[in-house]
C-alpha cells in the first residue's frame, strides 16, 4: 500500500486477513473473511495462489506477521469459485481454507458486507480505508510485515458504477494507494450507527507505477447494492453472515 500509515489498532478491522506465502515467505495478496472456511479475494489473488507452492496461510489472529504458521489455516486453491452468480463478472472469487478459523472478540471474526438491513445512507463514504500488507513503494519487494492504510473519501457520484472512485486524504494522488501484492485489498467505510466498517468494495487493479498511477490507476469494484451492476452483492447474501439477522 504506498505512502501508508500501520493500524495503530490492533483488530481495528476485522475480517481482513493476508494470504502468506509459506514457501516464499511474502504476503501474497488480500482476503477477506466471509465464514469460518471461506474467504473473498480478486482474480489475480487467485491466479496468485494457484501458481504459488503450497501452503497458503491466512494470517488470521494479529496484523502482525507470524512467527509460526503451521497452526494457521490455508487456502484450498482448487476450490475458488466466483462470487457473481450469473458469471458476468469473472473478477471476484471466494474460496475455502483447508480447516475452519475460530471467530473470537479480537481479530478473527467475520467481514460486514452490504445487506438488505443496510441502507447506504448509513455507511459515511467520507470515512473510509484501503488496507494491505502489500509494497509501500516503488521498489517490488518493498511489503510491510503488518498491516498498514491508507485513509480515503469514496465519490458518491460513483456509486451507481461497478467502480468505485475515492480521493486519499493525505493530497496524494487518488490513483495511487494499492500496490504490488495488495490485490483484493478491502474497500471499507464506516457505519454511522453502529461503528462497524463496512466492507463496500474490493481492489480490482494497483497503480502502477505505484507512486504516480500514470499506467495504471488503482481501481476497486463495487459490492453495493446501489451498484447498476450489483450482482457481486446478489452473490453476497447467500453467506450466513451477510444475511440480516
Amino acid at each position: 500500500m504506498y505512502s501508508a500509515t500501520p493500524i495503530a489498532k490492533e483488530c481495528e478491522y476485522p475480517g481482513i486477513v493476508g494470504i502468506y506465502n509459506g514457501t516464499s515467505g511474502k504476503y501474497l495478496c488480500i482476503g477477506v473473511l466471509l465464514e469460518e472456511s471461506k474467504i473473498l479475494f480478486d482474480t489475480l489473488c487467485k491466479s496468485l495462489v494457484g501458481s504459488a507452492y503450497t501452503p497458503n496461510y491466512v494470517v488470521v489472529q494479529s496484523y502482525q506477521k507470524p512467527i509460526v504458521f503451521t497452526d494457521l489455516p490455508s487456502v484450498v486453491a482448487s476450490t475458488a469459485k466466483l462470487l457473481d452468480p450469473t458469471g458476468l463478472n469473472a473478477k471476484v472469487f471466494t474460496a475455502s481454507l483447508n480447516k475452519p478459523v475460530l471467530f473470537n472478540n479480537a481479530c478473527v471474526q467475520p467481514a460486514c458486507f452490504p445487506n438488505a438491513n443496510l441502507p447506504l445512507s448509513d455507511v459515511d463514504l467520507t470515512d473510509c480505508r484501503i488496507t494491505g500488507y502489500g509494497d509501500t513503494t516503488d521498489t517490488l519487494g518493498s511489503s510491510s510485515s503488518t498491516l498498514v492504510e491508507v485513509k480515503v473519501k469514496v465519490d458518491p457520484a460513483t456509486v451507481a458504477s461497478g467502480s468505485l472512485k475515492y480521493t486519499r486524504n493525505d493530497g496524494l494522488s487518488s490513483k495511487t494507494g494499492p500496490c504490488f501484492n495488495d490485490q483484493g485489498a478491502p474497500l471499507i467505510c464506516n457505519h454511522l450507527v453502529t461503528g462497524e466498517w463496512v466492507t463496500i468494495g474490493t481492489v480490482s487493479t494497483i497503480g502502477l507505477k505505484c507512486s504516480l498511477g500514470t499506467s495504471t490507476a488503482a481501481a476497486v469494484y463495487s459490492l453495493l447494492k446501489e451498484s447498476t451492476t450489483h450482482n457481486l452483492y446478489n452473490g453476497l447474501q447467500t453467506f450466513k453472515y451477510t444475511v440480516p439477522v
